[in-house]
C-alpha cells in the first residue's frame, strides 16, 4: 500500500513522475521484428492497414512501439514516403539492400546499414546521444542460410553415413561459419555507424531460436536452425564488443526457448503454430493477416506466433515487457544508493539535532529512536525504529566531544511488487566547540550496509522474481558554523552554514535463477556528494521547562551525479552495458519541529522531520529520545 507523506514541518507540492525524460527519442532499425509499418502505404489499400508483420488486430503493437510508448516517444514508420523514427523494414538483410514483390510491385528493401545511413543523413551525421536506438538484424540472412545448410548436411550425411556427432557438427560449422561471420560483421558495422555518430544507448535483441518457429519446428531442419541461430548470437556478441558501442542486449534466443517450454505460464495457449490461417488466396504471412484470418477469435493473444516466424500482438507485448525490464531495472537498482545517500544525510541532520541539545559543561548520554518513511519514483518504504546511542564528554567552557552508534532496518517496496531491505550498523565521532555566540559542530561517520533485493519482472501473464544480496558502506564527514542570538528572552535563533561530503557504495549484485533470460548482474555502484547547506534553528521556551524546537535547511550537491549504471544479462555475461541511472537530487530541503522538556537536568525530546528532493523523492522521520546529563 502506498504511503503518502505529509510533512508538518514544510509544505511540499506533488510532482508528476514519468519515464518520458529518460530518453529524448527512440529510433529503430532492422527487419520485420521491429518494423512498425514500412509497407503501410501499400498494404493499407488491401488487407492490412498497419503494414506490420503481426496479427494486426485492434491495437496490436510491435515491441518497438511498446518501448517507445513507455518512454513517451514514437516508433512511427519511416520509408515509402513516411517520415517517422522507425526505419526498420520487413525482409531487410544486414548489409545488402534487397527487394520484395508485393501486390505485383517490386518494393526496394533497405538493409540495416542503409537504414542507419539514411537516418544519419537526415540528422546531419549526428546521432542524438540522449536517444534510445534499437536494432534487430541478421534474421533475414539466417533464414536464407538455414535451408541451404540443411541441404548441405543432408548431402554430407548421405556421403558419410558413419560420421560421428562431432564430425557432423564440424561439417555444419564449416558450411555456415562464413555466412554467420559476414552477417555478424555487417550488423556490427551498421551499429558502429551509430556509435561513431554519438549514439550512447543501443538496444540489440539477438535473433530468437528459429528452430522453435513453426517454419521448421518438428522438421529435420530444426536442430540445424537452432544451432545456426545460437552460433550467430555468440558471433554477434564478439563483433559488437569490437565496436566499442554501448550495446544493451536482449537474449531473445533464450527467451524464446523459455516461452516454448511452458507457453501457458506466459498467457499463451499455443507457441508452436500460427494464429493466421492459410488458404488458397492468402499465404500464411503476418503482413497480410488481420481479424478475418485468425484461427480463433482471440488468437492474436492466445498464440505466440502470427505466422511461421513472426510474433502476434500478444507476443510483441511480452517482448516489450522484456525490453522495458532490461532498460528500467538498472535505474531501479541505482535508486537504492540515492535513497541511502538521502537517508544518511538526514541521519547526520538528526545527529546535529542531538549535538545541539547536549548540556554545556556536563557529560551526556543519549538514547534515541527514529522511525523513517520514504517515497521515491519507484515506490515507498519504511523502517523499524532506528536505535541510536551516544555519549559525550563536556569540556569546561569549550563544548562537547563524543561518540555514537546506531542500527536500522529499512524496507522499501517498489511499485511493481518487488523491493529491497537494507540493514545498517554504524557510528561516528562528533565535536562541538563554542566561542561565545559562535558554535562549530563537526562529525565523522561510517555505516555498513547489508542489502537484499527482490526484483520482479513482468512477462505477459507471468511475473518472475530475481533475488540478490551484497554489502556496502557509507563514509561521511561534515561541519557546521552557527551564530546564536536571542531577539527575545524566551527565543533563541541560530542561523548556520555547513558543508559535508560522503560516499555511498554498494558491491556487485548478482541475481539468482541465472539461466533465465531476465536474470541480471549490476556492477558496483557509488553515489558521491559534496554538499553546501544553509539553515536556521529556533528554540522557543514557551514554558519554564519546555521548549519548541524547529529548523529548516537547504543543501546543494556540487558534484555531478552518476548518469549511468553498468549491468549485464547473466545469459550474456560477456556484454557489459550502461543504462541510465535514476535521477539524483542536487538539492534537498529539510525541516524539523519538536518538543524538548527538561527534567532534573536531563531532557526528553520528540518530534518529526521531513525532506524533499528535486525529483519525486521525499521522506519523513518521527523521533523520540532522552538525554541524561551527569
Amino acid at each position: 500500500m502506498k504511503t503518502r507523506l505529509t510533512f508538518l514541518a514544510i509544505t511540499i507540492s506533488s510532482m508528476v513522475s514519468s519515464h518520458a525524460n529518460t530518453f529524448s527519442q527512440t529510433y529503430f532499425f532492422g527487419d520485420s521484428q521491429s518494423d512498425s509499418g514500412f509497407f503501410k502505404p501499400i498494404t493499407s489499400q488491401a488487407v492490412n492497414p498497419s503494414g506490420k508483420f503481426t496479427t494486426n488486430v485492434g491495437d496490436d503493437k510491435m515491441w518497438s512501439e511498446h518501448v517507445a510508448a513507455h518512454y513517451g516517444t514514437h516508433a512511427t514508420p519511416n520509408g515509402n514516403g513516411q517520415t517517422g523514427t522507425n526505419y526498420a523494414a520487413g525482409g531487410a538483410l544486414a548489409g545488402q539492400d534487397s527487394s520484395l514483390n508485393l501486390a505485383g510491385m517490386s518494393i526496394a528493401i533497405p538493409s540495416t546499414a542503409t537504414q542507419i545511413g539514411n537516418y544519419l543523413k537526415s540528422s546531419g551525421g549526428k546521432a542524438d546521444d540522449k536517444a534510445l536506438y534499437g536494432v534487430t538484424s541478421g534474421a533475414g540472412n539466417l533464414l536464407t542460410l538455414i535451408p541451404n545448410a540443411a541441404r548441405a548436411m543432408q548431402a554430407y550425411v548421405q556421403a558419410n553415413p558413419n560420421a560421428s556427432t562431432t564430425e557432423r557438427g564440424l561439417a555444419l560449422q564449416a558450411a555456415t561459419t562464413p555466412t554467420i561471420n559476414q552477417t555478424a560483421q555487417e550488423t556490427a558495422q551498421a551499429i558502429k555507424q551509430l556509435k561513431d555518430a554519438g549514439a550512447q544507448y543501443i538496444i540489440v535483441p539477438n535473433v530468437p531460436d528459429i528452430g522453435l518457429s513453426p517454419s521448421v519446428l518438428g522438421t529435420p531442419a530444426q536442430p540445424i536452425a537452432s544451432a545456426i541461430t545460437q552460433s550467430y548470437a555468440t558471433t554477434l556478441n564478439t563483433a559488437l564488443a569490437n565496436t566499442g558501442a554501448n550495446v544493451i542486449p536482449l537474449d531473445m534466443f533464450t527467451l524464446m526457448r523459455e516461452i516454448s517450454t511452458n507457453p501457458r505460464s506466459y498467457g499463451f495457449q499455443n507457441a508452436h503454430s500460427a494464429a493466421c490461417k492459410t488458404n488458397t488466396t492468402l499465404s500464411q504471412n503476418a503482413l497480410t493477416c488481420n481479424q478475418n484470418h485468425l484461427v480463433a477469435e482471440n488468437a492474436n493473444q492466445t498464440h505466440f506466433f502470427a505466422d511461421s516466424l513472426h510474433p502476434t500482438g500478444g507476443g510483441h507485448a511480452l517482448i516489450g515487457d522484456y525490453a522495458i525490464s532490461v532498460l528500467e531495472s538498472p535505474k531501479q537498482i541505482s535508486s537504492i544508493t540515492q535513497q541511502l545517500n538521502q537517508q544518511t544525510l538526514q541521519q547526520d541532520q538528526d545527529t546535529y539535532r542531538k549535538i545541539n541539545t547536549l548540556p554545556e559543561n556536563q557529560n551526556g548520554l543519549w538514547v534515541d529512536s527514529t522511525t523513517h518513511k520514504t517515497s521515491d519514483f519507484f515506490g515507498d518504504g519504511d523502517s523499524i525504529p532506528t536505535l541510536s546511542i551516544g555519549a559525550s564528554f563536556g569540556q569546561q567552557g569549550r563544548g562537547q566531544t563524543g561518540v555514537h552508534v546506531h542500527a536500522r532496518q529499512q524496507e522499501n517496496q517498489w511499485d511493481n511488487g518487488g523491493g529491497y531491505e537494507v540493514q545498517t550498523i554504524g557510528g561516528g565521532l562528533f565535536h562541538r566547540h563554542d566561542w561565545g555566540n559562535l558554535r562549530l559542530s563537526a562529525q565523522l561517520n561510517y555505516d555498513h550496509f547489508k542489502l537484499d533485493t527482490d526484483r520482479r519482472v513482468k512477462l505477459g501473464a507471468a511475473t518472475r522474481v530475481h533475488q540478490a544480496n551484497t554489502d556496502g558502506y557509507r563514509l561521511g564527514a561534515g561541519a557546521r558554523l552557527a551564530y546564536r542570538f536571542a531577539p527575545h528572552e524566551r527565543l533563541q535563533l541560530t542561523p548556520y552554514i555547513g558543508a559535508n561530503a560522503q560516499r555511498v557504495q554498494l558491491g556487485l549484485l548478482s541475481e539468482n535463477n541465472s539461466t533465465l533470460s531476465t536474470a541480471m548482474m549490476f556492477e558496483k555502484q557509488k553515489h558521491e556528494s559534496v554538499n553546501g547547506e544553509v539553515g536556521l534553528q529556533a528554540d522557543w521556551r514557551f514554558l519554564p521547562n519546555t521548549s519548541l524546537l524547529g529548523s529548516v535547511s537547504h543543501s546543494h550537491n556540487f558534484l555531478d551525479p552518476e548518469i549511468n549504471i553498468s549491468a549485464r544479462l547473466k545469459t550474456v555475461p560477456t556484454v557489459k552495458f550502461n543504462a541510465p541511472a535514476a535521477q539524483a537530487n542536487k538539492n534537498l530541503t529539510s525541516a524539523t519541529i519538536g518538543i524538548q522538556h527538561m527534567v532534573n537536568g536531563s531532557s526528553l525530546n520528540f518530534g518529526i522531520s521531513g525532506y524533499k528532493g528535486d525529483h519525486d523523492n521525499k521522506g519523513a522521520n518521527v523521533f523520540m529520545g532522552v538525554i541524561y546529563s551527569f
